[in-house]
């Protein structure tokens, strides 16, 4: 999407909400006035919604709902403290939502029915009262309802032939369990089953048309749903028994053999424990720290070997490293060479180099350096030797690592087998635990609560005096708010699709442009006797309206900050905004206020201006720029207001290169000495570039929008049109104006069409 797209679609939504203030948002006020504007719609739909909703509701027969409360237990957690036998689990949500479906079940419904004689009830029998004797009269209702039939039946008897031939049901017994297929579905309809919310309890309700029905079958279900539980538990409690008794017995031989196995394979493999796991990982162990210590001593005597390389082949003081200076030997011949130096230095103060007695001690000194040197040689090799030992102490311990290694893979296969000996062996004595602690519950139970249900009622269905549905009231008040909640977005959304400009304001927040006015739509009596706009001004010269045509005069004067503009040129984006009726109304207030006024009909493809003074088609514009004709010869003069009207002129090929050539400058500057005032009607924007070009021309440019219709996005483009073509834009008019429903928005240039203001106007 572009960005000229997306400011659009932003611009659209905040020029919905503008408001007459200078804060952004939309108003309180400006809210209660669209309601105002659209209060008729809002009425209508909250009237048609709510006459509705009451012929509905009392079109619809009443009906009652028993409703009664039950809540799940669990009997069996009392006496032993674990799970009931009988339910084998807790009350959770998954045993809740089991037991509803009980509740729901066909079969506890057949039983409900055949115990209230249901059957008989028109209400959930909707059959013909002799059904079973009449096959024909079933015919379409064996239809609709076959597919429930496998419900009661096995899968060898869901075909009507297969029951009757191989079951040997007839075809009488048949269509009565269709008849009781319908009866159960009718039933089932009416009973809503619910677990309340964060509880055990379950909510049963009936719906019924007879309210003594309702109450009478909700408290049926309860009852018997409570008997079935009683009457089943004695039979579960018993199968479970005999089960978990052969079950302890199967469970001891396992255990026993299993068990058996573990200490065998124990004994076979040789996986003996020692204080800290098996012996193989102790010794693993120890092996393990024998290396790492040899590994750091390797790498001292490596480090101090380096040193004392590097201090010798560079021929630096090697007597400063460790092993030199713990060396008595090197110590001693260090004294020795210390105790020389200092002699040889105290002759040569006294005697010459060549004297016999001074080369003597430094001979001496040079064969004691030397054997320094030969002591630190070996020292070196000494420190080279130990490197060479603690390398083969490691590659021995490492050889016995891998030798370890090698048995403990094959202790951990044995070692995985093992384990998973022992865990059978586990598991087997944990299921019989579990069996033999299930058979003790089981024995307390049968012994002792056997007869108590899972359920308890909490409450019963009691007699019903008012029905439950529909419930008018509440009803009609919901459709009396929906429906002006659907009104005002209705209204809401017809002001939001609303494409255009809507006031003058509006158009200044969001183009930045002025506003000079609007020129008011004519409606009423004086639209029905065909009363032109122009023409209204010139009859009722002191009315609302000329006021209104008077104003953008002077907002036009104004704009031009002290020079009132000569030429003015009045254009739309697109056709059909009003804007030659602006310009002719513009131009007679101008004439009318006493000033030399020529209005010119560039718009050579509308005769616009020729309709509006009822004029001929004759030569014109064109004609004077072709100079084919005068100026004189071809104007035209209003005789009421004295307005000059020179005509587009004959058609020419291009009348756009004519604009925009010199001549026509040198036109516009020969009508100075002749008119105050020139006003040039143009073609839109969107049609050709003619207005465009007349724009940089003139003094001043009014673009004309047609009011709450001319899309914003057209306007946004006219406006980016001319200020590219550099043209002087005064503001924006608008046009077309519905000035009741303007003055309905509250914006402050529509006080003039309101009622308190008629005293200002004389007509």
């Amino acid at each position: 999407m572009s960005n000229e797209s997306v400011q659009s679609e932003s611009t659209n939504v905040k020029s919905f909400f503008a408001t007459p203030s200078t804060s952004d948002g939309i108003s309180i006020r400006q809210i209660f006035a669209i309601i105002w504007r659209r209060k008729w719609l809002i009425l209508a739909i909250m009237l048609g919604c709510t006459l509705l909703a009451a012929t509905i509701l009392w079109s619809i027969a009443p009906r009652y709902t028993g409703e009664a409360q039950i809540m799940i237990e669990n009997r069996g957690r009392d006496i032993v403290k674990r799970e009931n036998a009988s339910t084998a689990s807790l009350a959770d949500a998954e045993t809740i939502a089991g037991e509803i479906q009980v509740l729901r079940s066909p079969e506890l419904a057949r039983e409900v029915i055949r115990e209230l004689n249901l059957d008989q009830d028109p209400e959930f029998n909707t059959l013909p009262a002799n059904a079973e004797d009449n096959a024909d009269d079933l015919s379409s209702t064996t239809t609709a309802i076959k597919d429930n039939a496998g419900k009661f039946f096995t899968q060898e008897e869901k075909s009507i032939d297969n029951m009757v031939d191989s079951s040997g049901i007839s075809e009488k017994e048949y269509r009565s369990e269709l008849r009781w297929t319908q009866i159960i579905n009718n039933f089932l309809k009416n009973l809503d089953v619910q677990q309340q919310r964060e509880s055990r309890v379950i909510t049963v309700k009936f719906t019924s048309k007879n309210r003594i029905t309702a109450s009478r079958v909700t408290n049926a279900i309860v009852n018997l749903y409570i008997k079935r539980q009683m009457d089943s538990k004695f039979e579960t409690t018993k199968m479970a028994s005999s089960w978990l008794n052969q079950q302890i017995m199967v469970s001891q031989k396992q255990v026993k053999a299993s068990e058996d196995a573990v200490e065998l394979y124990r004994k076979n493999s040789g996986l003996l424990n020692g204080k800290d796991g098996t012996l193989i990982q102790q010794q693993i162990s120890e092996v393990n720290s024998q290396l790492m210590v040899a590994k750091s001593d390797r790498s001292l005597a490596a480090a101090r070997l380096r040193q004392a390389e590097s201090l010798l082949n560079s021929r630096g003081d090697i007597g400063s490293t460790n092993e030199v200076l713990q060396s008595s030997l090197i110590q001693g011949l260090r004294t020795q060479e210390s105790e020389l130096q200092r002699k040889i230095a105290e002759l040569s103060t006294d005697y010459g180099p060549k004297h016999p007695k001074l080369l003597n001690f430094i001979a001496e000194l040079n064969s004691l350096q030397d054997k320094i040197e030969v002591e630190v040689r070996k020292i070196v090799n000494g420190l080279s030797n130990e490197a060479e030992i603690t390398d083969s102490r490691i590659a021995s311990l490492q050889e016995n690592m891998e030798v370890l290694k090698g048995q403990l893979a094959k202790d951990n296969t044995d070692k995985v087998q093992l384990d998973a000996l022992n865990r059978d062996a586990e598991a087997n004595r944990t299921l019989l635990n579990t069996f033999v602690a299930r058979f003790k519950e089981v024995s307390a139970q049968e012994n002792m609560e056997v007869q108590q249900p899972d359920a308890t009622v909490i409450s019963r269905a009691g007699a019903l005096s008012d029905p439950t549905f529909p419930k008018k009231k509440p009803i009609l008040a919901l459709a009396i708010v929906a429906s002006g909640i659907v009104g005002l977005m209705l209204a809401f959304l017809m002001e939001y699709l609303i494409p255009g400009y809507r006031s003058g304001e509006q158009i200044e927040k969001v183009t930045g442009l002025p506003s000079l006015g609007f020129v008011p739509l004519l409606k009423g009596a004086d639209k029905r006797a065909g009363m032109s706009l122009d023409n209204y001004i010139l009859q009722y010269p002191r009315s609302a309206l000329a006021h209104s045509i008077n104003a953008i005069r002077w907002n036009l004067d104004i704009s031009g900050k002290g020079k009132m503009p000569k030429t003015i040129l009045v254009t739309s984006t697109q056709p059909k905004e009003g804007k030659t009726t602006a310009a002719s109304s513009l131009a007679r207030m101008y004439a009318m206020a006493g000033k030399r006024v020529l209005l010119v009909d560039a718009d050579s493809y509308r005769a616009g201006i020729l309709k509006v003074f009822q004029l001929s088609e004759a030569a014109g514009l064109s004609d004077v720029l072709l100079e084919e004709q005068t100026l004189d010869n071809v104007i035209w003069t209003e005789k009421a207001t004295g307005l000059d009207v020179l005509r587009s002129g004959k058609q020419v090929p291009d009348l756009t290169s004519i604009l925009a050539s010199p001549q026509f400058d040198a036109f516009l500057k020969s009508l100075d000495k002749d008119y105050d005032t020139v006003i040039i009607d143009s073609p839109p924007i969107a049609a050709n570039a003619d207005a465009l070009i007349l724009s940089q021309k003139v003094d001043t440019t009014i673009l004309v929008v047609r009011w709450a219709v001319t899309k914003q996005e057209a306007v946004n483009w006219g406006i980016k049109k001319l200020t590219q073509a550099n043209g002087n834009v005064a503001g924006v008019l608008l046009s077309m104006v519905d000035a009741q429903e303007y003055s309905s928005y509250g914006y402050g240039d529509s006080g003039m069409y309101l009622r308190q203001f008629d005293s200002y106007y004389t007509e």
